[in-house]
């Protein structure tokens, strides 16, 4: 029996606030699944949601607590929300995408193989992003999400990975104890 080390998955919109997951499967719960993966993306396979309907029933969920608050606010009037514009995606490994909210039209989140056991490659969980502009975008082993609205960040994808090394550090034995 495979021993399965346990990750809390983040999940932060600026607007809504943030909740923590103790598993890909108890984020998923929320649902809804998606039936063929295939018709999204070939040869993915495996057990996924919808990312943007997941997000619309994230967001139902947050919004009713926050009703109240709204409703004791005297004198205000509540801002018209604005549309998220970019989901940051943070991976185990320390990779980060920051993907355009208009490039997550079909994403979609695989948290468990085909037979219900988490996944071998991308635990705990692997977004793709199938018309993104890199296959860069379907990251795996995500550990947070988090929704952004900020139009200054613009249309273009950006990835790469957070824990940068200089090549004196890799080659010339920085940190080794050289004087």
């Amino acid at each position: 029996m495979k021993l399965v080390k346990q990750v809390e998955i983040m999940m932060e919109d600026e607007r809504l606030g943030r909740q923590t997951y103790q598993s890909a499967a108890e984020l998923a719960e929320l649902g809804p699944a998606v039936a063929d993966l295939s018709a999204r993306l070939e040869k993915v396979n495996g057990y996924a949601i919808d990312w943007n309907e997941w997000y619309a029933r994230w967001c139902a969920q947050h919004k009713a607590g926050q009703e109240q608050t709204k409703q004791e606010q005297t004198g205000s009037e509540a801002k018209q929300e604005a549309a998220p514009t970019h989901l940051q995606v943070t991976a185990v490994d320390e990779f980060r995408a920051l993907i355009p909210w208009k490039q997550l039209t079909d994403a979609f989140i695989v948290y468990a193989k085909e037979d219900g056991t988490p996944l071998d490659k991308g635990f705990p969980m692997r977004l793709y992003v199938p018309h993104g502009s890199s296959d860069c975008l379907h990251v795996k082993g995500v550990v947070s999400l988090r929704v952004l609205y900020n139009p200054a960040l613009g249309e273009q994808a950006e990835y790469g990975f957070l824990n940068t090394i200089s090549p004196e550090q890799l080659f010339g034995g920085a940190g080794r104890g050289k004087e």
